[in-house]
């Protein structure tokens, strides 16, 4: 039997959710309702959070990758760009883990709050920047 909606994760043997973490591959068993931002951390991959979780500074983006994605949920909709949501973003700090969930940490190029763009743009600026190799 696979885990929640097809993402062919299996809850490991105490029923706990699995949380998957790209593009490390990370993964390990959360306890259900764990906030996200600390299960990551909880696995050794540290999010960004400027804030230390309190939903002001945006810098825990992460994009859910398992369907269904989560609606926006509180302030996120003041500090994630509507087309980052639309692509699944949401911060870190601010869902929970309550099923089996797949989900990318992305460099966010941004220049203040709800000024994070789509990855498309994200990986684009990223590729036109010079290497630091000097």
């Amino acid at each position: 039997e696979t885990g929640s909606r097809g993402t062919g994760l299996m809850a490991d043997e105490s029923g706990r959710p699995q949380l998957v973490l790209m593009p490390s591959g990370r993964r390990g068993g959360v306890d259900p309702g764990a906030n996200l931002l600390e299960a990551a951390r909880g696995l050794g991959v540290e999010i960004e959070s400027i804030c230390g979780g309190r939903q002001t500074c945006g810098k825990c983006q992460v994009r859910i990758l398992s369907a269904p994605i989560p609606p926006p949920v509180g302030a996120e909709t003041a500090v994630v760009a509507a087309g980052a949501l639309e692509q699944g973003y949401r911060l870190a700090c601010m869902h929970q883990v309550d099923r089996d969930l797949t989900v990318e940490i992305l460099p966010i190029v941004s220049h203040g709050k709800g000024e994070a763009p789509p990855l498309e743009l994200v990986m684009a600026t990223l590729a036109k920047e010079p290497a630091a190799d000097d």
